[in-house]
């Protein structure tokens, strides 16, 4: 004879109650901290859309609200010209590729420095380190369907401050120019010239630059030093507040 196996009706509110209670928990647990995990799962790099065979999504490019994200070439996969593209995680769409010098996932010197974002995730501030200055700083500002406008900050400091300060020093400058010939493209004119944003990514948007033809005060020529602050605005246009010979703010030299 088989065992009897007692059951007990479970009321209506009572299943009710049972739903309710696991809805709640769930509503409790934001998708923003579901995102995150899954990324941290995978080791750092979002598995977005679509993206193009040799290129990822790392988690530090991925806007405030989830929705836009960097892609970054692997070396040894990605084609020699690869650039970085804003694209739209979920699918993989490309809104507009950044100027500037390319950020790989691995590099000799410097790298992908972490994206910053305004907190309404419309403006990115896209840098790549290098050894004594970014290889790229650019400021974007993101439309739903495209990137509308983006400055290439970096190039746009280093001309202003060497026009000016071969304005006011010709011929420490040029001295410089030929003493410093065979130093590389990087060092534009000889100099190394370090550029960066301040404060809350929110316009205007203000930035710094500090020029030296002697970084690592090992050279045999006079020094030469120059410092300049400024601000883009809403339309992407820059504008120099200040400048001066003299040191400037850097935290590479």
């Amino acid at each position: 004879m088989s065992p009897t196996v007692a059951s007990f009706p479970v009321a209506k509110d009572e299943r009710l109650e049972c739903r309710i209670h696991r809805a709640i928990n769930v509503r409790r647990f934001p998708l923003s901290i579901v995102v995150a995990l899954l990324i941290a799962a995978m080791g750092g790099n979002l598995l977005a859309g679509p993206v193009a065979k040799g290129f990822k999504v790392q988690s530090d490019s991925i806007s405030p609200d989830q929705r836009l994200g960097v892609t970054v070439p692997i070396l040894s996969q990605a084609p020699e010209n690869a650039k970085n593209t804003v694209i739209v995680v979920e699918t993989g769409k490309a809104l507009g590729v950044i100027k500037g010098e390319t950020g790989w996932n691995r590099q000799n010197n410097g790298g992908v420095a972490p994206a910053r974002w305004s907190k309404d995730s419309s403006v990115l501030v896209w840098m790549v380190d290098g050894k004594w200055f970014p290889a790229a700083l650019v400021v974007l500002k993101c439309g739903p369907r495209a990137v509308l406008w983006q400055v290439d900050l970096l190039r746009a400091v280093q001309d202003e401050m060497l026009a000016r300060t071969k304005a006011a020093q010709p011929k420490k400058y040029a001295a410089i120019v030929t003493g410093h010939k065979g130093w590389g493209s990087a060092y534009r004119e000889g100099f190394s010239i370090d550029v960066d944003v301040d404060g809350e990514i929110a316009f205007p948007l203000h930035f710094h630059g500090a020029l030296s033809s002697d970084p690592k005060g090992a050279d045999d020529l006079p020094k030469l030093e120059s410092n300049l602050e400024g601000s883009i605005d809403e339309k992407g246009k820059v504008t120099v507040t200040r400048f001066a010979l003299g040191p400037g703010k850097s935290e590479n030299f």
